[in-house]
């Protein structure tokens, strides 16, 4: 597939060598590579996944380290962030209460 560019631009280059002579590329491309964001997952305050904000690159297994980092655990519907020593419910309300230390 070719594309043509009316945009005329510059392009840095960096050649090593000892004469001071012209340096001609014959046959110059540049490809594109796959995008550098993969995922992108936009929350609501209490970590709720918002529909249709996200973005997910094709071809890549989903992500279940998403809100602060931790493990997003949907086996079973369960639907909680792991933290560890706690768990989490991405919902305004408690699911349990912390024990004393």
């Amino acid at each position: 597939m070719e594309i043509a560019s009316i945009i005329k631009a510059y392009l840095p280059r960096k050649l090593s060598g000892e004469t001071s002579d012209d340096v001609w590329f014959d046959q110059f491309s540049i490809q594109s590579t796959g995008p550098i964001i993969v995922q992108e997952t936009h929350y609501d305050p209490w970590g709720v996944e918002l529909e249709g904000l996200g973005y997910q690159y094709g071809g890549i297994k989903k992500n279940r380290y998403l809100y602060n980092a931790k493990e997003h655990i949907t086996d079973n519907d369960i639907n909680i962030y792991d933290y560890g020593a706690r768990t989490y419910n991405p919902v305004p309300i408690a699911i349990g209460v912390d024990g004393v230390l």
